[in-house]
Parts: structure tokens; C-alpha cells; sequence
């Protein structure tokens, strides 16, 4: 059953962390040098060229509190397309979701509440710091001793919560609301701290993260689900296909991805404008594409006519992996 898939690798993963050296370091997200402002990308001292800090722009963005992304509430679209991504409420069982590039999105706690075994992934740690520190207590996680640096990229670490007790109270109080019977609150909520496009599912499975095989005993890096609000969107548009690559292969198959675009004219961003034809080129090898709805939200934003914008609509799909 997926609900005991779901407890299980939340129970894998704290285990792992528990019967770590508690010695053991764990690396910063830095991920690099900062591009130069003309442009061109900057050199090691070798000659060889440096690797671009993708975060850099988020991190600044954070550091200066300017988060209009953000929402304080859970996303309208998760809930109105709750049962597509999901299935039926009643006699749901708990589920594993991925949601990348994640910020201190209020979706995670909405879904763990609920039961389900939830795994963020974002590269800023102040974002992390809020979004741990409203659901609950930060649990320190010393680095597995049998996960070695060269075995993934120095950058990536997980960090984790554990629910404080109104956590708990607002999830038995919505299970009766919602289905008649008080949900158990995912205990843990688990947040990568790092560069989504460095990702596999190995990686995430020796971390303890992922479905949980229970004649394996371990996870396998892979999520029955995930919600991407906002995050392919936020990504270079050259680095899309690395993006879908990742997103598909961490993705287990039958399993689904409510993905949230937008489409303007002109072209800006982040956000950056994705069309439906670009959704398909992305994914429909390993996906089949449905177009949930169309919104035209130009009028509710103001700010994206003061960018120019003489059209703004927000797109959401169902990718169901084959």
C-alpha cells in the first residue's frame, strides 16, 4: 500500500541520519562563482571555465526579502486538482511528492498534513530555514558515513523537520473536515538543499528519500508524484531539457506531475514564458500531456504590465509517466 511506501521511506530516512557518524560534515550550498555582469563565463585558474552559480540570483533575491513569488496560502490549482494528481480523498493512501525548487512554499506542509511523505528541493537556505522553522523543529542531519564526497556533489545536503504539535492538531482537525476521519501528520518534512539539475534518483535514494521497496529495505530515489509550481518557469530556458530530464527521471512510472506555467508576450522573465507546444517537446516521450486550464491572470498582477506585458496566462498540465 502506498501508505505504508510513504511511512516507510520517511522512516528509512530518519534512521539513515540516526546511524550516521555524528562527526560527519556536511558541505554549504555554494555551487560556485558568480557569472560576470558582461556576460561571459568566468575562468578557474587553470584556464578552465567555472561553473555558473545558478542560485546566485535567487540567493540575492532572498537576502533582500524580495519574494512576490511566494504565496501565503496553498496554490489554488493544487487544490482544485487535488483528486487529478492525487486520486480519490476518501481512502487515499499516503503518497510520496516531490515539489522542486520549493522556496518556503506553504504546498508542502498542505500536502504532509495530509499524511503524505513530502520531499522539497531548493537551493537557498534562507528559504529552507523559514519553511523548516514554521513546521516545526529542525533536526540536525550529520552526512550518512557510507555516502562519500565523490559520490554526489559536494553542494547537495538534506535538511529536515520534525511537525510541531499544531502541526499535528490542524491535520486531525482536517481529516475530519475533509474525509471524516483525523489525519496523522507526515512526521518529518524533508528539504534538499542544493541544485535540482545535480540530481538522480541514486542520489536521492542514498539519502533515504524516494518510495520505499519493502523487500529492499530502502528507498529507490523515486516519488509516486510531484507539484511544480513556478519551477520549470523559473529555470534558464537553455536549461529546460536538463530540467525535464531530471524531473522525468526522479518520477516513477504511472506516477504524475501537476506542472503550473505561464505564457506572455513579450518574452521576459523568470518568469519565463512556456508554451504548450514547448511542454509537449519537454516530456511527451516519457509523458502523456494534459492541458488542465487556461487562466488569463493579467489583470490580477499588476506588475506584469508595468513589465511590458500585453498578456499573461497561467497554464496548468497533468503529466501522467508511462
Amino acid at each position: 500500500m502506498r501508505r505504508a511506501v510513504a511511512t516507510g521511506a520517511a522512516a528509512a530516512s530518519f534512521l539513515l541520519w540516526q546511524q550516521a557518524d555524528s562527526g560527519a560534515g556536511v558541505a554549504s550550498a555554494s555551487s560556485g562563482r558568480s557569472p560576470r555582469r558582461d556576460g561571459a563565463q568566468p575562468s578557474q585558474p587553470d584556464g578552465q571555465p567555472a561553473k555558473v552559480d545558478r542560485m546566485l540570483r535567487w540567493r540575492e533575491k532572498w537576502e533582500a526579502g524580495v519574494t512576490r513569488w511566494h504565496l501565503s496560502y496553498p496554490h489554488p490549482l493544487l487544490k482544485q486538482y487535488d483528486v487529478e494528481l492525487l486520486g480519490p480523498v476518501v481512502g487515499r493512501e499516503a503518497q510520496s511528492i516531490l515539489l522542486p525548487l520549493c522556496g518556503k512554499s506553504v504546498d508542502l506542509g498542505y500536502l504532509a498534513r495530509r499524511g503524505h511523505d513530502v520531499v522539497g528541493v531548493e537551493g537557498v537556505g534562507l528559504a529552507i530555514d523559514a519553511l523548516l522553522r514554521d513546521w516545526g523543529e529542525e533536526l540536525t542531519v550529520p552526512r550518512p558515513h557510507w555516502i562519500s564526497e565523490e559520490s554526489r556533489p559536494s553542494s547537495i545536503r538534506v535538511r529536515m523537520g520534525r511537525a510541531g504539535w499544531y502541526q499535528k492538531m490542524a491535520s486531525e482537525q482536517l481529516g475530519k473536515t475533509e474525509t471524516g476521519t483525523p489525519y496523522t501528520t507526515a512526521e518529518l518534512l524533508r528539504v534538499v538543499e542544493g541544485d535540482f539539475l545535480q540530481l538522480s534518483p541514486q542520489m536521492l535514494a542514498d539519502f533515504g528519500l524516494g518510495q520505499f521497496e519493502p523487500a529492499r529495505g530502502a528507498t529507490n530515489g523515486t516519488f509516486d508524484a510531484a507539484f511544480d509550481r513556478g519551477a520549470l518557469v523559473a529555470v534558464n530556458p537553455a536549461d529546460r531539457p536538463q530540467y525535464a530530464e531530471v524531473l522525468t527521471s526522479l518520477i516513477c512510472p504511472g506516477g504524475k506531475v501537476l506542472l503550473v506555467a505561464v505564457e506572455h508576450e513579450p518574452f521576459f522573465g523568470p518568469p519565463f514564458s512556456l508554451t504548450h507546444e514547448q511542454v509537449t517537446t519537454l516530456f511527451s516521450d516519457h509523458f502523456e500531456v494534459q492541458l488542465l486550464q487556461r487562466e488569463d491572470t493579467l489583470d490580477k498582477e499588476p506588475s506584469w504590465r508595468e513589465r511590458g506585458a500585453t498578456k499573461f496566462e497561467e497554464v496548468a498540465y497533468l503529466l501522467t509517466k508511462r
